[in-house]
């Protein structure tokens, strides 16, 4: 009895609690089902991965092992030789056919660079090539446009030599991109002689726009020059074919030779525009060099072709101001007295007066007529060395 009295008190709490508690172990139990339906059991993840593992490995073994050695591929060069010695063998067949071969010749040249041969080695091959079947010419015609659009120049140059010397005129702009492709790697001699293998009358603006600047940075100025004036008249509004550091390298030879108006006349006739900088540094060089008549020649090309007025002028003043200054000096220049006033100055600080004198002396026995810098410097000299008596006897000859 008292047993199943105890049992009783027992469910009794033990339903009042969890009549506390049910909400909380519905939310569980729910959590529970959400876990299960979107991860899975425990366990049986891991199984499946275990699984996969064990597959994987099976097929790492079985490359190991070599059994798929069949799709590993060959080595980069020794397929490229390969494939090299397979276009070269399509080529060597097509020589000898008497018809035109569907063979692509850049790429059998492709093939001949990788196999290391020179440009000089691979125009003789096309050539021999060319001997034994004409029906070639077109498709060798067709190697330019490639080479010009790879930049390969070497090859573009020998390659339309070997079309010249059967007679295929290509055409003008393989050479316009060959001379510019020469002009940027600096190769001027190149350049002239690149032009000179066209006609004359074939020859574009912008092939006269390169070799006048091949000529310029050749220092020569006539052959510049003559370019120059065989380039047409650009139409209104168009863009020069000349550019402006090849306009500022012209002048730079034209001040040099004082023949500034030649080419400033065909330079405005061209439209050029020159950059204000290049042409200001020019202006500048011949101010220091105290050329007034080129410096007025340089200031009235600037002005016609655009370039600032106002940095011309005070240019100009200064190269005028100089020469005066150097004509007053009876033929020394102003950078010559201020060197001998340099020597005066050292002599001075080293309380040298008989050096001082002799500098001093020299120049009046020259027969120059001095300068006020030279008397100054000259009285300071006896000042400083504590000669008063000839320092009073100097300033009584600047009177």
């Amino acid at each position: 009895m008292a047993l199943f009295k105890a049992a009783a008190l027992f469910t009794s709490a033990l339903t009042e609690a969890a009549s506390l508690v049910w909400m909380e172990l519905a939310m569980f139990g729910l959590a529970a089902l959400c876990y299960i339906f979107f991860v899975g059991i425990p366990g049986l993840g891991a199984t499946k991965l275990a699984a996969k593992g064990k597959k994987g490995s099976v097929a790492s073994k079985l490359r190991s092992s070599g059994a798929c050695q069949a799709l590993t591929p060959e080595p980069r060069q020794k397929a490229a030789a390969v494939a090299s010695s397979d276009v070269l063998g399509l080529w060597e067949r097509a020589k000898s056919l008497g018809e035109v071969p569907q063979l692509d010749l850049a790429s059998v040249v492709d093939a001949m660079c990788e196999l290391g041969k020179l440009p000089s080695d691979i125009v003789d091959e096309l050539r021999l090539a060319l001997d034994k079947n004409p029906a070639l010419l077109p498709s060798i015609a067709s190697l330019p446009g490639a080479f010009l659009r790879d930049d390969r120049v070497d090859m573009l140059d020998v390659t339309l030599g070997l079309l010249e010397q059967h007679g295929h005129v290509s055409d003008v702009s393989m050479y316009a991109g060959l001379m510019a492709a020469l002009l940027r790697r600096r190769n001027y001699v190149a350049v002239a002689a690149t032009g000179a293998r066209v006609a004359s009358g074939a020859l574009t603006p912008r092939m006269r726009a390169i070799l006048a600047s091949a000529a310029a940075q050749r220092g020569l100025l006539d052959e510049a020059l003559g370019h120059l004036q065989q380039m047409p008249t650009p139409v209104e509004g168009a863009k020069s074919p000349l550019a402006p550091t090849v306009a500022v390298q012209i002048l730079t030879l034209t001040a040099k030779e004082n023949r500034v108006p030649a080419a400033g006349a065909e330079l405005q006739r061209l439209c050029v525009r020159l950059e204000d900088k290049q042409f200001q540094e020019l202006l500048m060089a011949e101010g220091r060099r105290c050329s007034v008549e080129v410096c007025e020649d340089l200031h009235t090309v600037g002005a016609a072709l655009g370039v600032p007025l106002e940095f011309g002028r005070s240019v100009l003043t200064k190269a005028q101001s100089a020469k005066s200054m150097s004509a007053v000096a009876g033929g020394l220049s102003s950078g010559e007295l201020q060197r001998y006033a340099s020597m005066i100055k050292t002599h001075t600080k080293e309380r040298d007066l008989r050096s001082a004198a002799a500098v001093f002396e020299r120049l009046c026995s020259s027969g120059t007529t001095l300068t006020p810098l030279i008397y100054n410097c000259f009285l300071d000299a006896c000042v400083q060395c504590g000669d008063f008596e000839r320092a009073s006897a100097h300033f009584e000859e600047m009177k």
